[in-house]
């Protein structure tokens, strides 16, 4: 299996983090946010850019000189009565289809860090972590 966690990874904006992602959860989000721009509707994709991000990955996800690019990822609010908002990309939705349709389970994503608790549903935990959470919800449960 591929995992893009141990690859290098450039920011472009120095204040933003880098998350890990489900590829298959930010494009659901993409898909109700924005159908103009889901990039799973072939209408919306652009030549052949997810081909060429398959390539690439499979390419370069070995190589330790390669630096790869996080997607460029916000939410956006239409206004202030907004308290979800809609996802946006600057950059990088092909490659996030590109690494769903190979099967990779987790992908990069470059957002202000202000913006993490929007994606925090999104992110992919081990089964250590999930059993680590159930215990300690159990222990708040206990003592209540």
């Amino acid at each position: 299996m591929i995992d893009l966690r141990k690859v290098k990874y450039k920011k472009r904006y120095k204040k933003d983090k880098i998350i890990f992602v489900s590829p298959t959860k930010i494009l659901d989000r993409l898909q109700n946010d924005s159908p103009s721009f889901d990039i799973r509707n072939p209408k919306n994709i652009i030549g052949d850019r997810v081909e060429r991000a398959k390539e690439w990955i499979l390419k370069n996800y070995n190589n330790p000189s390669v630096v790869f690019e996080p997607s460029v990822v916000g939410i956006y609010h239409r206004d202030r009565k907004d308290k979800v908002g809609h996802i946006s990309f600057s950059d990088g939705r092909h490659r996030i289809l590109a690494a769903e349709e190979l099967g990779i389970p987790e992908v990069a994503i470059e957002i202000p860090p202000h913006h993490e608790k929007y994606f925090e549903y999104m992110k992919v935990y081990s089964m250590i972590h999930q059993e680590n959470m159930i215990t300690k919800f159990q222990d708040f449960e206990n003592n209540i």
